[in-house]
């Protein structure tokens, strides 16, 4: 299952959220590669990321995280795995990560674009999903997917976010 939307936020919540992560004071750290494969390290590949919250039973949560609220709200999560913001840098052409999972657990993952570029992020099955600003795509987090970088603007940012949605009947159900 895989959803696209877009203006997903309102206009005033999304500038909030893009606002803090595009700030010139905002903290980013280097990350030597994209999914921690060495043959990534090959390639010269590397983000910088800011980790909102890295896991259940991880204490570590950032300072930040109230300015990514809005999102939070509107996807209503049960329970957060994860949640990581994504810079990478503009290249002369498009370079692709390897195709990969975020999380071993059964979950959602939720990609939200902060900038609109012309990088992407492609699954395994074929689809290929725009850089676009206030966009959403939402899958499950077994589906295999890559990002890029962009060759149109200075950076590309996402924000990942793996989680748990609300049970409805037993079941676990988008609140969308």
């Amino acid at each position: 299952m895989l959803r696209i939307y877009d203006d997903f936020l309102d206009k005033r919540d999304f500038e909030i959220v893009r606002d803090c992560l595009l700030h010139q004071q905002f903290p980013w750290y280097y990350n030597p590669s994209i999914t921690g494969t060495e043959s990534e390290d090959d390639l010269g590949l590397f983000q910088f990321v800011h980790p909102f919250y890295m896991g259940i039973g991880n204490p570590a949560e950032s300072k930040h995280v109230n300015f990514i609220a809005p999102l939070l709200q509107k996807l209503s999560p049960k329970t957060i795995v994860r949640i990581k913001a994504n810079l990478r840098t503009n290249t002369p052409e498009i370079l692709t990560s390897h195709f990969h999972i975020d999380t071993d657990i059964t979950c959602k993952t939720a990609i939200f674009y902060i900038n609109s570029n012309n990088g992407y992020t492609e699954f395994m099955e074929g689809t290929k999903v725009n850089s676009v600003a206030n966009r959403l795509v939402l899958f499950d987090s077994h589906m295999m997917h890559l990002g890029t970088t962009c060759t149109d603007q200075k950076i590309r940012v996402v924000l990942n976010i793996n989680y748990l949605p609300v049970a409805l009947n037993g079941e676990l159900q988008l609140p969308l």
